[in-house]
C-alpha cells in the first residue's frame, strides 16, 4: 500500500481517538504505577482531581505532575485499545475471503527461480507489448482492478486491495494492519475533486488535502511508469506446474518484475529493494467501474477534529 494512504488512515484513527475521548462524559476508572513498581487504582472525583486508594482502602488526592501525566496517558491507551477492540476486524476472515480466488497461490514468497530463456517471450520489444494491454486499461481512467499485496520487510503484511477509477473519481477498499493480529477496514474515496479517507465501522471519514487520485496506488500499481523504467530482461519461470512469463525492469533503487500466464494476462507485480518488497497479486482487471461507491461518505466528518 502507497505509504502515504497508510499514514492518513492513521491518522483518520488517530482522530477519532481524539474524539472519542472527548465524547466520554464519564472518565473511567485507571491506574498508575510507582517508583516501587506497584499498581496502584486511580478514580477521577467530581472536582477533576485524581484520586488513589491504596491496599487499605485509603484515599489521597494526587498533586504530583508527573503522577498525573502517567495516569493520562493510561487512560488514553485504555480507550484507544477499548475502540481498537470495537473497530477491529478479524483479518484470518478477511484474507478468507481475498483468497476465493485463488490469491497469492502462484507463490506467497518472492520468486527466487532463475528465468528460463525462451525466444519467443524475451526482448524489450515483446515485453513492452506484454505490458501495453495492462497500461491501455490504466490509461483509460475506467478501470477495477481486484488485489491482494503483501509487504515483505521488517514485519510481513497481507491485506486485500481494490481499486476503482471512473474518470477523476476513484475509490481504494482496503484494510489496514495497525497492531498483531488486527485489521481495520478503511475506504480512500475521489469524489469531486475531494479526497476521504473512511472507516465504515465507525461511521466516520476525514478530508485529506494533499492526496490526489495520482498517489492512490503509487507504487503498487504503476503500469503507466513502465516506460521510464530501464528494461532489463525477459524469460519463464514454472511455479506449481504452471509457467508465467516474467520481465524484469529496474527503477531508481528497485527491481519490478512484471509476471504473466499463459494468455499474457498480467497475474502479478513485485517491487523489490533492500528495505522493503511489496508485491501484488492481481486476481482480475476489468475495465467496468462501479460507480455507486465513488461518493462523499455518510456518517460523522472528523475532519475539524483532526487539525
Amino acid at each position: 500500500m502507497s505509504k502515504k494512504i497508510l499514514a492518513v488512515i492513521l491518522a483518520m484513527i488517530i482522530a477519532v481517538f481524539t474524539f472519542a475521548s472527548c465524547k466520554k462524559e464519564k472518565e473511567p476508572d485507571s491506574f498508575f504505577v510507582d517508583e516501587e513498581g506497584n499498581t496502584h487504582a486511580v478514580i477521577k472525583g467530581d472536582d477533576g482531581q485524581y484520586i488513589i486508594t491504596d491496599e487499605e482502602g485509603n484515599t489521597s488526592v494526587v498533586d504530583d505532575q508527573n503522577t498525573i501525566d502517567q495516569i493520562e496517558q493510561n487512560k488514553e491507551n485504555e480507550e484507544i485499545e477499548s475502540i481498537l477492540n470495537e473497530i477491529e476486524t478479524d483479518p484470518d476472515k478477511i484474507m478468507e475471503e481475498a483468497d476465493k480466488n485463488d490469491s497469492l497461490q502462484m507463490t506467497d514468497d518472492l520468486v527466487e527461480e532463475p528465468l528460463v530463456t525462451e525466444p519467443t517471450v524475451t526482448g524489450e520489444a515483446a515485453a513492452k507489448a506484454r505490458v501495453q494491454s495492462y497500461k491501455t486499461i490504466l490509461s483509460s481512467g475506467k478501470f477495477t482492478i481486484d488485489a491482494v499485496v503483501k509487504e515483505v520487510g521488517a514485519e510481513t503484511t497481507e491485506y486485500p486491495f481494490t481499486y476503482i477509477r471512473s474518470g477523476n473519481g476513484a475509490y481504494i477498499e482496503t484494510a489496514v494492519p495497525f497492531d498483531e493480529g488486527k485489521v481495520i477496514k478503511a475506504n480512500m474515496i475521489i469524489v469531486d475533486g475531494v479526497t476521504y479517507c473512511e472507516i465504515p465501522s465507525l461511521n466516520a471519514y476525514m478530508i485529506v488535502d494533499d492526496m490526489s487520485i495520482e498517489d492512490l496506488a503509487s507504487g503498487t500499481f504503476d503500469g503507466n511508469e513502465v516506460g521510464t523504467y530501464t528494461y532489463v530482461e525477459s524469460g519463464t519461470v514454472t511455479l506449481n506446474g504452471k509457467k508465467y512469463t516474467c520481465d524484469v525492469y529496474t527503477a531508481d533503487k528497485d527491481t519490478v518484475k512484471y509476471y504473466y500466464d499463459s494468455n499474457n494476462k498480467l497475474v502479478r507485480i513485485e517491487r523489490i529493494n533492500d528495505k522493503e518488497s511489496v508485491i501484488t497479486e492481481i486476481k482480475s482487471i476489468t475495465n467496468t467501474a462501479d460507480t455507486s461507491k465513488i461518493k462523499k461518505p455518510s456518517g460523522f466528518d472528523i475532519s475539524k477534529l483532526a487539525g
